[in-house]
Parts: structure tokens; sequence; C-alpha cells
């Protein structure tokens, strides 16, 4: 199977739980998260990291960049579960590339 390289940009506290899981996990959405929000290139992750998490006291004022990979199949990318811990183990470890 193929599969796709996906961002996430993270505020500390996420960070910090990715940390804490061997960087095996996200963590699970807060309560004002409506979606689970992968990008799909690192320069666009960067930018919501740095212009977004960079400003929000609930993520202590700082942005990652996260990088993982998620199976494909075909033309398609499923990431509907890309939040749960069942997705988790198949993505493989979660890369940290940047931080703001």
């Amino acid at each position: 199977m193929k599969t796709t390289t996906l961002y996430r940009p993270v505020g500390e506290k996420e960070m910090i739980l990715i940390i804490e899981s061997g960087f095996k996990e996200f963590p699970p959405r807060l309560e004002w998260q409506p979606i689970f929000y992968p990008v799909l290139n690192e320069e666009y992750a960067s930018e919501i990291a740095e212009k977004w998490n960079t400003r929000d006291e609930a993520g202590n004022y700082l942005g990652f960049v996260t990088q993982f990979d998620v199976l494909r199949s075909g033309n398609s990318i499923s990431c509907s579960e890309c939040g749960s811990k069942k997705s988790q183990r198949a993505m493989g470890s979660i890369r940290r590339t940047g931080e703001f």
C-alpha cells in the first residue's frame, strides 16, 4: 500500500501529549475543535502554527508542526479516524518538523 504524508499544526499541550505517547498518538480533539485538521503541505502547516498557535494562550503561545503518514487506497485518503488510536497504529510515528 502507498502512503501519503500529512502535516498537523499543534499547540504546546497537544505536543506534550504526543511526546508522552512516544510519538505514537495524537491526543483527543479539544472540546472546541470540531474536526481533526491535517493539511497536505508543511508550508501551510507552518503558517498555521506560526500565525495561529503562537497567539493562543491555551497552547502557551507555542506552535509545532507534526508530520505523519496515512495509508492511501487508490486516489483517496481517508482521515475520518486519524485522531483515533486505531488509525495511529496504522500511521506509524509522528514526527515534529517545526516549532515557533
